[in-house]
């Protein structure tokens, strides 16, 4: 790291001349550390930790050309200009009600977000508004000078500013502060780390910025990032960021666009939640795109948000039913942090609601989000019959979440006054005289089924006829082998009748 962060000190600099037309980003070798930049180059600096650099150059059409020449240089991408879409905001009595995610408060039944840092790469943020949310860079000492975490940017103790390059992210235009709210009305205690791609109050930036915004929110550790922009052409520079930050196991969510028709990047790429829109009867709004890597839907027609003035707004776009599956994301992550990009996504995927045709579809992926279906997806299940005749074998099985960890899986009886545990044998056990313990542990990535009873159950049959008729009450619960809870308690309850 010290090696990295001299070569930044070395490489960021400005070079003769004034002014520059156009920027470049430039991977280099990973031998090369440093080169001889041609004449045209007017500013260069490197991104941390990495051997890509954002260069800047002066007028004319050939410097694109001299850098790919430039012995060392591997790529070289013109960057491109991102507009954020405008939110269409309007300020009125609300008498059409707002958009929202139904149920919220199911969801807050797995967490609120608490433990968690999400990314917001947008316009900044009110901190006025949102400074109690924003994430604390507590290995810096802010306004010191010094690069205490020795991460490439001094002083980002409240985030960054890509657009100024300076240490406040401020949100100047209102985007940023009104994704924010959205994201918080989802997972009220998770942290935003804001990062702002944008120029004083302007929407646009380049991609040069939005990749290196994408890597600094890497590097800083946070758990889910939230872009809500999206442009029709391809970028190699937030692709290679956006690969990064998911294999370092952080889960990207992108909105689609606002124009109807393709689905766009980056939100097209593997591995990205693409999230599009609905209104507020369900159906797929008249703004939200369309292709084959469409995630889900979720809240972004007549939404109602927070300004960075404090007044509230309503507004339209997938820009806001973005930060809704980010904030489904969070919560998941501060119920269970072991769970990887895929894995969250296998479950806000499982927790929507198909609106189409039965299946996955180009319109609205998987379906629309829902909080009492991710609350379900994310929740370990036992299934057995309601009634049950005396002397049958019933077939007792538990549906589980993945949770990227060993899991120790709990299983227990109760009936009357008593609590039976099962053991990894199968045998149960009064919870009187026994210290409970898993009957199972597995390693789960995939949703599971573990059969207890019955055809090809773990444990054969289980005869019911020695047993009094009663109400029969089956819980499961899942943890680490830390003890920590991986999901909430689950029952089901089974009347046993002559």
């Amino acid at each position: 790291m010290k090696r990295v962060f001299c070569i930044f000190l070395l490489v960021f600099f400005t070079m003769a001349g004034t002014g520059y037309s156009g920027e470049a980003v430039v991977w280099l070798a990973s031998d090369k550390s440093m080169v001889a930049w041609p004449s045209c180059v007017t500013q260069v600096r490197n991104i941390p930790g990495t051997p890509v650099f954002r260069v800047w150059f002066g007028p004319g059409d050939m410097c694109l050309t001299a850098l790919a020449q430039v012995e060392g240089v591997i790529f070289v991408e013109e960057s491109k200009t991102i507009v954020i879409p405008q939110g269409q905001a309007v300020q009125d009595s609300f008498s059409m009600g707002c958009n929202t995610l139904e149920n919220v408060d199911r969801l807050l039944e797995l967490g609120t977000g608490e433990d968690t840092i999400v990314a917001v790469v947008d316009t900044g943020i009110s901190f006025s508004v949102f400074g109690q949310a924003v994430a604390i860079n507590e290995k810096e000492i802010p306004d010191d000078g010094i690069d205490n975490d020795n991460n490439g940017y001094v002083d980002d103790y409240l985030g960054w500013d890509f657009g100024e390059m300076d240490v406040y992210p401020a949100d100047l235009q209102g985007h940023g502060t009104q994704v924010s709210s959205m994201l918080l009305s989802v997972a009220p205690d998770t942290r935003i780390l804001p990062i702002k791609v944008s120029v004083g109050n302007n929407t646009s930036f380049s991609t040069g910025a939005a990749a290196e915004a994408i890597y600094y929110a890497a590097s800083r550790g946070v758990d889910v990032i939230n872009m809500s922009f999206s442009t029709a052409d391809f970028s190699y520079a937030i692709f290679t960021a956006v690969t990064h930050a998911l294999d370092a196991g952080i889960l990207v969510v992108a909105a689609t666009g606002n124009d109807g028709r393709a689905l766009q990047f980056p939100a097209s790429m593997d591995g990205v939640v693409a999230v599009g829109s609905h209104d507020a009867a369900g159906s797929p709004s008249w703004f939200s795109p369309v292709g084959d890597t469409m995630g889900l839907l979720g809240p972004g027609e007549n939404v109602c948000v927070t300004d960075r003035d404090g007044t509230i707004v309503r507004v339209s776009g997938t820009s806001f039913s973005a930060p809704v599956a980010a904030g489904a994301g969070a919560v998941l992550k501060s119920m269970n942090p072991h769970l990887t990009p895929l894995s969250l996504r296998r479950i806000l995927y499982k927790g929507t609601v198909d609106i189409l045709d039965p299946g996955y579809d180009i319109y609205s992926g998987y379906g629309n989000i829902s909080a009492e279906r991710i609350f379900s997806a994310a929740t370990p299940r036992v299934r057995v019959p309601d009634r049950v005749a005396r002397g049958s074998l019933p077939a007792v099985a538990i549906d589980l979440p993945p949770t990227d960890v060993v899991t120790d899986v709990y299983f227990a009886l109760m009936f009357n006054d008593t609590i039976l545990w099962m053991d990894a044998a199968g045998s149960w056990s009064d919870a009187a005289d026994f210290y409970f313990a898993p009957f199972h542990t597995h390693l789960m990535t995939d949703f599971t089924t573990l059969k207890v009873y019955g055809d090809d159950g773990l444990y054969g049959v289980v005869d019911t006829a020695p047993h009094p008729p009663e109400n029969y009450l089956w819980v499961t619960a899942i943890f680490d082998n830390n003890g920590i809870i991986l999901g909430p308690v689950s029952w089901a309850a089974m009347r046993l009748h002559n």
